[in-house]
Formats: C-alpha cells, sequence, structure tokens
C-alpha cells in the first residue's frame, strides 16, 4: 500500500493506515480477493465511459501497476491519467499534496467546479 521509503520516514502514516487496513476481516479479505481474482474482464465496459475521467495511480503500486492504469485511459474515451512518483497503491493518501494538484487542474481542465 506505502513505499517503503515512506514506511521507514513516516512510521506514523504507515501506523494508521495499517489500523485501517486491520479493521477488514479475515473472511472480508478473501472474498475480496476471490471477486478480483474471478471478475471479467472489464475493458468493453471501459469502453461505454462516456463522463470526464481522471485516473490516479502512484508509480510504485505494486496491487494494481500503472500499465493497468494506462491500459485503462486507453480505453475509456479522453480519461486523463496521472502517475504520482514516489507513491504506491494508498497514492492520494501517501502523497496527498499531488493528488491534490492532480485532481484540482483536472477540474480546472473540466471547467468542474
Amino acid at each position: 500500500m506505502l513505499t517503503g521509503q515512506t514506511r521507514m520516514n513516516r512510521p506514523t502514516d504507515a501506523k494508521v493506515l495499517t489500523g485501517i487496513v486491520a479493521q477488514a476481516s479475515v473472511l472480508g479479505d478473501v472474498a475480496g480477493a476471490m471477486v478480483l481474482a474471478n471478475r471479467p474482464d472489464s475493458i468493453p465496459t471501459l469502453k461505454t465511459i462516456r463522463v470526464p475521467t481522471l485516473i490516479i495511480e502512484g508509480l510504485e503500486d505494486t496491487v494494481y501497476p500503472p500499465e493497468f492504469s494506462m491500459k485503462m485511459q486507453q480505453n475509456i474515451p479522453n480519461a486523463q491519467l496521472v502517475i504520482i512518483p514516489g507513491a504506491a497503491h494508498a497514492a492520494i493518501f501517501e502523497k496527498a499534496s499531488a493528488a491534490n494538484t492532480a485532481i484540482i487542474n483536472w477540474g480546472r481542465s473540466q471547467n468542474l467546479r
């Protein structure tokens, strides 16, 4: 969920995220993993999205690697992808300032206020 650098240099943040994750039950974790492992290919569905779409991804995400987000961007019409360096799966938590900037810039480009 977090980069090694964040876990080492920001132990309080790592502890907070670990606490959040620890609230899930083992049964819930297993069920979630099964759903992800057995879900159908979503590429045909992505091609039908017709709303402004921003995808935010951590460059060091090993849970959902950037290649997957790049494929999403390629299949969602007019989607924008922002890859945040120094962030993993919890990019919005780990690099909140970069994520907020990406969201604000994207919103402005879409005339969303």
